[in-house]
């Protein structure tokens, strides 16, 4: 590297280094963008020790993450580091010292955490939100229990029928869906389905249409409009030379006489969106399809003999060419909608409007009827609770006071009612009154918009704080996973596909370059006095960087047969290298699969395989159907015919001659045909099947274990089958404990059915 890339990552590391320091401050709120492979959950975990060794109780903590993994991961780290503590060992990342304090808090104060750890408030956003949520008053809950529907689809294509349905009575909102279902084509499925749609993500859109109550909707769209229209032709004019778009506006002008069209006012390219009209002139005349223009006709507006004004555009094009971001910004500009809604848009909004309002009531009262919500009913009522006509809530500022500090992890995965929601907690705090607020990111890695996630919030949070709360920027640098040559060439491929800077506005984040952990200055032989030769030193100098291998587009075959030779490779290199193959799909994968699988090699699929399609999952599911339901007759015949007891369709004709709908009981008394019809021998040896499957079921379907959860019923019905035994690979034994612990999660379990087994298990994998 040269000398001012060596300066530059010297500099990041000493920003790193200064930011885990910092990040142990517990008198300061701060925010730290951590890039992946850079450590958080340590720097998390060492946070929350640091935070133990001041609090008055445990529970003054509140740590915040996205997914149960991840709250699990962090509660056992911080578990562990106690427990180290306790034996006198160290923690990789974290301070002796600190863990002393910590362990000495918890000793001088009685807590006794490794015996108490539900003491520590580590838990999802989902899960601060029920808590929350079950604060309400009895009298200001809407009626519906707070039990969470695991798949709510259902709950809102009622609401949304019920919606289309009740309409007609009613002449506003008949008058509605008359002009929606115009606009699409008299399609009633296609209206409830965009319906059920909306309310699936109505977080997102319900604020904004209350606050227009079902009229001005359409104002609100076109002043919204123009913002963002405004914003954008602001960017383009700081990016597009002044000169040149004055330029542009005469040529334009050129353009608009040799077509002959009315005269009108004067072409201006400016920041409003009426000059919309223009910029699009402009763009057409400097762009095609592929790039720049490069020949003009009289399609554009130059004469075939005017050799003057040609060679005059070309040499605009060129200049725009030469100018940095050009480019870019007029292609955003080309790509911008109209600025104007016409006549029939802002109707079909109102109506859209009227219509929205009343499928959210509907699923209201379809909530209260099926007894079950979803989770965006759960953080309504969250922030419900913290809230009260629009100031914070005597429970928001008991629940904010009691809390002296809260840490959130992936804070780039933050909706806006997320953020409204740490607002409303956090109402009560004032400046400098000793707590804290901490959270950690990488607004890289934002990928949930799906789930209402806002990567400009993290940015927000960075520049304005949150509510009264100021937060500090903090940098993590450093990259533990990757060799130094990788983390070079990621940083130089990255920071041309990201943007240049920051904008919460169009949620554009810029690319942030990691630098290994083992950079150090030494002082090379020949060099001058006061200069400093910089090398990478230690492990994270090792390793190759990335090698990119050329395919025809959609030459799978030769793509699988690539990486057969590329790990094959790898592998005579080092006999032991685990190695990792990354793929876009399941469907893309295939056939690498099976060349891999072809060519000897032993693989473990991460996602790939559907848990329902494993033979062992199968067999689980047919038993977990065959305990819920005596009647289900495909259950009980899958039964049969697993390798448990392993009848032939000729054993399973004979088994169920005469079988009345109670196979277990027909199955318990053993009621055979007359044996003479077949062999002694083969009637016996069935018989002695038959009867190792009832005595396997039965304490779960008549005995002791009938009161128990349908996990363990399952499970113990599945070992006492010799389950283990008959899948004895272990892929097949940690799937088999996966659909357990799905069938211990669901809400439910009692209420599946038939093809309900199938959905719980629809997206898990082996």
């Amino acid at each position: 590297m040269n000398r001012a890339q060596a300066q530059a990552q010297l500099s990041a590391l000493e920003l790193d280094q200064r930011a885990r320091r910092e990040a142990l401050d517990v008198q300061r709120s701060m925010l730290l963008q951590a890039p992946a492979g850079s450590g958080k959950t340590t720097v998390l975990t060492a946070r929350f020790l640091a935070l133990l060794a001041t609090v008055d109780a445990p529970e003054e903590i509140l740590a915040i993450t996205f997914t149960r993994k991840a709250a699990a991961e962090m509660h056992h780290r911080v578990l562990a580091a106690l427990q180290a503590a306790s034996a006198g060992r160290a923690i990789p990342g974290i301070s002796p010292e600190l863990l002393q304090a910590a362990v000495a808090r918890d000793s001088a104060r009685g807590w006794s955490l490794l015996h108490n750890p539900s003491r520590l408030r580590i838990e999802t956003m989902d899960a601060l939100n029920h808590w929350l949520a079950t604060q309400l008053p009895i009298a200001a809950r809407s009626g519906p229990n707070l039990e969470i529907a695991p798949a709510p689809a259902p709950l809102y294509q009622r609401a949304a029928r019920r919606c289309l349905v009740l309409a007609a009575e009613d002449r506003a909102a008949a008058a509605a869906a008359e002009l929606l279902f115009d606009r699409l084509d008299n399609n009633w499925s296609r209206l409830e389905q965009l319906l059920a749609d909306m309310l699936e993500c109505r977080t997102h859109w319900l604020p904004r249409v209350l606050e227009a109550r079902g009229a001005g909707l359409a104002e609100r769209v076109q002043q919204s409009l123009d913002a963002t229209l405004r914003a954008e032709l602001a960017a383009a004019m700081a990016v597009l030379p002044a000169v040149l778009l004055r330029e542009g506006e005469a040529l334009l002008m050129h353009t608009q006489r040799v077509r002959g069209a009315a005269p009108g006012d004067p072409v201006a390219l400016t920041g409003e969106p009426a000059s919309l009209p223009h910029w699009r002139a402009l763009c057409a005349l400097a762009l095609t399809g592929q790039g720049w223009r490069k020949r003009f006709t009289i399609s554009e507006g130059f004469e075939r003999d005017d050799r003057p004004m040609k060679d005059r555009v070309t040499a605009w094009i060129d200049a725009l060419d030469r100018s940095p971001g050009a480019l870019a910004a007029c292609e955003a500009v080309r790509a911008l909608p109209d600025n104007r809604l016409d006549a029939a848009d802002h109707g079909a909004l109102e109506a859209l409007a009227l219509l929205l309002l009343r499928a959210a009531a509907e699923l209201q009262l379809v909530f209260a009827g099926d007894g079950r919500v979803d989770y965006a009913y759960i953080a309504g009522a969250a922030l419900q609770a913290l809230r009260e006509q629009g100031g914070p809530s005597d429970f928001a500022l008991r629940a904010g006071g009691a809390l002296r500090h809260i840490l959130i992890d992936e804070f780039q995965d933050t909706s806006y009612e997320q953020f409204e929601l740490l607002q409303a907690l956090t109402a009560a705090w004032e400046r400098g009154d000793g707590r804290t607020l901490f959270v950690v990111g990488d607004p890289m890695q934002s990928i949930y918009q799906f789930r209402e996630a806002e990567v400009g919030l993290f940015l927000r949070a960075r520049d304005y704080g949150v509510g009264g709360i100021s937060l500090e920027a903090l940098q993590l640098r450093r990259n533990f996973r990757s060799s130094a040559p990788l983390i070079a060439w990621v940083n130089a491929q990255f920071a041309c596909l990201f943007p240049g800077d920051d904008d919460a506005r169009r949620a554009a984040i810029r690319y942030l370059p990691s630098v290994p952990p083992a950079i150090t200055a030494l002082e090379q032989p020949g060099a001058a006095a006061g200069q400093t030769g910089v090398t990478v030193a230690g492990p994270a100098a090792a390793g190759p960087a990335a090698v990119l291998h050329r395919l025809q587009a959609g030459d799978l075959a030769g793509e699988a047969q690539r990486v057969v030779e590329i790990v094959r490779a790898a592998r005579a290199g080092d006999p032991a290298a685990s190695i990792a193959v990354l793929v876009a799909s399941r469907e893309h994968v295939a056939l690498s699969v099976a060349q891999l699988r072809a060519a000897g090699f032993a693989l473990r699929g991460v996602d790939l395989e559907r848990l329902r399609d494993r033979p062992a999952i199968r067999d689980l599911a047919a038993l977990t159907r065959a305990l819920l339901h005596a009647a289900d007759r495909t259950a009980w015949l899958a039964l049969l015919r697993a390798p448990w007891c392993g009848l032939t369709l000729a054993e399973l004709e004979v088994v169920l001659s005469g079988e009345d709908g109670d196979l277990f009981a027909w199955l318990q008394a053993q009621a055979l045909p007359d044996e003479s019809a077949q062999p002694v021998e083969t009637a016996s040896a069935m018989r002695r099947r038959l009867s190792r499957l009832c005595a396997a079921l039965a304490p779960a379907i008549h005995g002791a274990e009938r009161g128990l959860p349908l996990w363990r019923r399952v499970e113990h019905s599945w070992l006492r089958l010799a389950g283990p035994a008959i899948y004895r690979d272990e892929v097949d034994r940690l799937d088999a404990q996966r659909f357990i612990d799905a069938l211990a999660l669901h809400d439910g379990p009692e209420r599946l059915a038939g093809d309900a087994i199938g959905e719980l298990t629809e997206r898990l994998f082996s």
